[in-house]
């Protein structure tokens, strides 16, 4: 699905995707969910492949929020970290 297309599902403009993916602008909860519901996936794998995206750009800022994204007790082996080292596995410490 094109960006384009997935707008036109959600009724926002193209350009306004773009702002909620750079973060220019907030999503609210009721576009969120449409989101959500038209990409057929779940909050939980949404904010971890958020999650993973900031990581492989930030691993400090990842580190700073990390629990916002996850939590405690999800299983760190499911998120599929690429680690460069064993320091670095623990990501919530």
């Amino acid at each position: 699905m094109t960006g384009a297309e997935l707008a036109s599902h959600i009724g926002i403009s193209q350009q306004q995707l773009s702002r909620y993916e750079c973060g220019v602008c907030n999503i609210s909860a009721s576009k969120l969910i449409q989101l959500l519901l038209t990409l057929d996936t779940s909050a939980e794998s949404f904010f971890k492949n958020v999650f993973i995206n900031i990581f492989e750009k930030n691993r400090e800022v990842a580190k700073l929020y990390s629990n916002i994204f996850i939590s405690r007790y999800d299983n760190e082996a499911e998120l599929k970290l690429p680690y460069d080292n064993k320091l670095e596995q623990n990501i919530f410490y």
